[in-house]
C-alpha cells in the first residue's frame, strides 16, 4: 500500500502545481489587458 499512497500524494501535487499555474496564467493575463486598456504597454 506504500506505492499506492505515494502515487496518490504525487498526483494531488500535481493537481495543486496545475491548479497554481492556472490562477498566476489567468491573473497574469488580466494584468496585462488591464495595462493595455490603460495605454501604458
Amino acid at each position: 500500500m506504500g506505492k499506492w499512497s505515494e502515487l496518490v500524494a504525487i498526483a494531488i501535487f500535481s493537481l495543486k502545481t496545475i491548479f497554481f499555474l492556472i490562477i498566476v496564467h489567468m491573473s497574469v493575463n488580466g494584468r496585462s489587458e488591464d495595462l493595455e486598456e490603460q495605454g501604458t504597454i
